[in-house]
């Protein structure tokens, strides 16, 4: 299935900054981020954030950035406004900081209302195709990003936690290959629509075909098996990993959600919101006592 090219336009790299500048040969991109947006309680009003994965922030001390393609050509740093702030729950892999509205770089936002809904009413399930848009490390871009797109399928939505290499988490498991790059990519899940045919021989067949896309979530990595023994018919469980090599492990939606509605950012919307009212407030009363000021000058006199 083609991949809308406005979805490609919400995918931006987190890279090391290895020089004084931003050129090509600066920067090292690492792991990839995705743009969303979610709506304001001030009508017609929508935030911006930049998402990514927590452990990409793991290790050494180095600068990080997010690089985005700049219309006209290029790639540029997209602005954070202020932090990046985690689940409340530190073992959720998830990070999301603030970005203004920026009309000099190309990108786009993947509105939450569009996230995977837990209560599935588009009754997604395994086998469901999956796509995530990321950072292929080989080609990363010079003169623009390039995002790879890669294709896998629903594997298992579970409904209890699953143990991974850093301890039980709530996951969802897809059969795709997982990589150095694609940490904090999106992952989108295509529902599948099933529609009655008729064939020549007037048999009655159910005919499948993808439907609308939503958000399942991010990736958060994978298990690995021995190298040694992957072509073994049988390979022995480990407790540790959990299963083998080729299922990757995805966030869910809402725990990107609960994120973006932790008291950090929950706080900072409202903190803009107010200022904006107050703005609008101000504004309301300069027009309002100029008017005054017109009409009194328009009063006839004695």
């Amino acid at each position: 299935m083609r991949v809308p090219d406005l979805l490609l336009k919400s995918i931006g790299f987190v890279a090391n900054v290895d020089g004084r500048d931003l050129s090509a040969q600066s920067i090292d991109p690492i792991a990839t981020a995705f743009i969303v947006s979610m709506p304001s309680n001030l009508a017609g009003g929508r935030f911006y954030y930049v998402i990514t994965a927590r452990h990409v922030f793991d290790g050494p001390p180095v600068e990080k950035v997010v690089i985005v393609n700049q219309k006209g050509g290029g790639v540029k740093p997209l602005s954070v406004l202020g932090p990046w702030f985690g689940h409340p729950d530190k073992t959720v892999d998830v990070v999301a900081a603030q970005v203004p509205f920026d009309l000099a770089v190309d990108v786009t936002a993947f509105d939450v209302e569009d996230f995977f809904d837990a209560n599935n009413p588009e009754d997604i399930g395994p086998g469901d195709e999956v796509f995530f848009p990321s950072l292929f490390t080989p080609a990363p871009g010079t003169a623009k990003i390039l995002p790879l797109v890669r294709y896998g399928n629903l594997a298992m939505l579970p409904d209890q936690q699953i143990q991974c290499s850093d301890g039980y988490s709530d996951i969802y498991l897809i059969e795709a290959r997982s990589i150095g790059g694609i940490s904090g990519s999106p992952v989108f899940v295509r529902e599948t629509i099933v529609l009655p045919v008729e064939k020549h021989d007037k048999s009655k067949v159910m005919m499948h075909g993808g439907g609308r896309f939503k958000l399942l979530g991010l990736i958060k990595g994978h298990w690995d098996v021995d190298e040694s023994k992957i072509n073994q018919a049988y390979v022995t469980h480990d407790p540790k990993r959990g299963v083998n090599m080729g299922i990757a492990q995805v966030v869910p939606a809402k725990k990107i959600i609960e994120t973006l509605n932790a008291p950090g950012l929950l706080g900072l919307r409202a903190m803009e919101e107010s200022k904006h009212i107050s703005s609008q407030k101000s504004s309301l009363d300069l027009e309002v006592a100029c008017e005054m000021k017109v009409k009194a000058v328009e009063l006839p006199t004695n």
